[in-house]
């Protein structure tokens, strides 16, 4: 049975804690992968989702892209602003 990874702020932030408490190599392979195609499907850059998912780049550097990613999808959606013709 898969069990998809929802991003909502709540989750986010227990990722984050678990990133600070054992290491960004502590969260499994199929959820950053996860995350990193979320985020490109939010518009977020290729890079960080690469560097996410690289085991080889730095650990900083991975949990710099996670808290960049993390704060794309937490951010709630603007609505496109209504104009009104006078």
């Amino acid at each position: 049975m898969d069990n998809p990874f929802i991003p909502t702020t709540q989750r986010l932030d227990q990722v984050a804690w678990t990133i600070d408490q054992r290491g960004i190599n502590s969260i499994p392979a199929a959820a950053l992968r996860e995350l990193g195609f979320l985020a490109r499907s939010a518009g977020g850059s290729q890079v960080l989702s690469d560097v996410l998912v690289d085991t080889t780049a730095p650990a900083v550097a991975r949990q710099r892209a996670y808290g960049r990613i993390a704060e794309l999808l937490a951010e709630p959606t603007q609505p496109e602003p209504v104009t009104c013709a006078a």
